[in-house]
């Protein structure tokens, strides 16, 4: 499952929720507020990826990555 970035248009607090494509979109509530929190476009993703660095392998981003 994908997690997901939120912030709170109230408080700030920036959080991740991890949750399936099919409840995406479903409204987060904020960790310390309670507001009902927007989703947060500019924060990182999180996935798995074969090969051996996260991108899989072919960027260079990792020391280990020999492609």
């Amino acid at each position: 499952m994908p997690l997901y970035a939120w912030k709170c248009p109230k408080c700030g607090h920036r959080f991740e929720v991890l949750a399936s494509i099919e409840k995406r979109d479903e409204a987060a509530v904020c960790e310390k507020c309670g507001e009902k929190a927007v989703r947060d476009y500019t924060g990182s993703c999180a996935f798995g990826a074969k090969g051996l660095g996260g991108c899989g392998g072919n960027c260079g981003c990792c020391s280990g990555c020999h492609h």
